[in-house]
C-alpha cells in the first residue's frame, strides 16, 4: 500500500503517504503526497478501526450500526464505491478487510458480502459456505470454517490459495480447499492472508 492510516482511542484518524485518490480524505486530495500525519476529516461516526486498499480506505464505526466509510478510490475504479452497501445495510458485521482492490464484510451470520475486483475470482463464490474467520490478502482471501477446514479463493498462482488453480494461477468461480497435516491431533486456530501469501496457525 503507498498510504498508511491509524485510529487514535479518541476516535480520531490520521494518515499519511498516498493522497491523490482521496484516500486520505479529500481536504488533502490535492497535494498528491502527504508526508506527515493529518487528520482525516468529515468522518459521521466515532471511528474504532481502518483497513487500506491500494488507493482507498475503509473506517470503520460502530459494528451493531453497521458503520463504515470508504474514502478515495476518486475514479470509482472496480466499483469500490458505487458497489458499496448503504449505511447501515450490514448492520452487526464481525469484522470489514480489504485487499487491493476490493472489500470484504464479515457479517454476523458468518456469511461475507464483497465488491470490487473480480477478474481472477477475489470475490466469493455464490456457495460458499459461512466462515468463522476471514483473512483477505492482496488479491485472495482465507476462510476457516467451524471444524478447522481452511478455504482459499482468488489470484493463487504463487501458491497461496493451495495446490489448485487454473492456467493463469486463479482459483476463479470456486474455492479449493487447502490440505493441512493432521497428525498428533493438531487444530487450526486461526488464518493470515498478505502479499500473495498465507498462513494457517495451528497448534
Amino acid at each position: 500500500m503507498g498510504h498508511t492510516v491509524v485510529v487514535l482511542s479518541s476516535g480520531e484518524v490520521y494518515g499519511w503517504g498516498g493522497a491523490r485518490k482521496g484516500q486520505l480524505g479529500e481536504s488533502v486530495r490535492a497535494q498528491k503526497v502527504v508526508w506527515s500525519p493529518v487528520k482525516v476529516e468529515g468522518l459521521a461516526f466515532r471511528a474504532t478501526g481502518a483497513v487500506c486498499g491500494r488507493e482507498f480506505t475503509v473506517i470503520t464505526g460502530d459494528r451493531e450500526k453497521g458503520e463504515f466509510v470508504v474514502l478515495g478510490s476518486v475514479d470509482n475504479k472496480w466499483n469500490v464505491l458505487s458497489d458499496a452497501p448503504a449505511l447501515g445495510a450490514v448492520a452487526g458485521y464481525r469484522s470489514i478487510a480489504a485487499s487491493w482492490h476490493g472489500i470484504y464484510v464479515h457479517r454476523g451470520d458468518g456469511s461475507v458480502l464483497a465488491w470490487g475486483r473480480n477478474d481472477r475470482g477475489q470475490l466469493p463464490p455464490v456457495d460458499l459456505p459461512v466462515a468463522r474467520e476471514l483473512a483477505v490478502g492482496s488479491e485472495h482471501a482465507i476462510y476457516l470454517l467451524d471444524g478447522g477446514t481452511v478455504l482459499a479463493f482468488g489470484w493463487g498462482e504463487h501458491g497461496n490459495c493451495g495446490p489448485v488453480a487454473d492456467e493463469q494461477g486463479n482459483v476463479k468461480g470456486k474455492y479449493s480447499s487447502i490440505p493441512l497435516p493432521t497428525e498428533g491431533g493438531s487444530d487450526v486456530l486461526g488464518v493470515g492472508a498478505g502479499c500473495a501469501t498465507s498462513w494457517v496457525i495451528m497448534s
